[in-house]
């Protein structure tokens, strides 16, 4: 089952996680790139994303690359130079793991 839940809608990138985990090396970093949020009310948030982050951090991710929405018509991002270092920042503080 994939999306509706918050389980639902995490599990594609958890399984591909997962899946890279297996075959990439340890000693090599595995960055995950995450939408922190999608600007639409009732979406996806912060909130969601650092919940997301802990996970992907226990399944050994060790950077998350910070972006946001872009795809919904409803959508009013802020858009100025850094609008989302506060994810970044966020992320680090809340999860404990490299963020950019």
């Amino acid at each position: 089952e994939y999306g509706g839940s918050f389980e639902g809608r995490i599990r594609l990138c958890v399984e591909v996680v997962m899946a890279v985990r297996k075959v990439w090396p340890l000693s090599k970093p595995l960055f995950v790139r995450l939408s922190c949020t999608d600007w639409v009310p009732s979406g996806w948030d912060l909130t969601e994303t650092i919940k997301l982050a802990h996970i992907l951090k226990q399944l050994g991710v060790d950077l998350i690359d910070c972006s946001s929405g872009g795809n919904d018509p409803r959508q009013k991002i802020p858009a100025k130079p850094a609008f989302q270092v506060e994810f970044s920042s966020a992320i680090r503080k809340e999860v404990n793991i490299m963020s950019s």
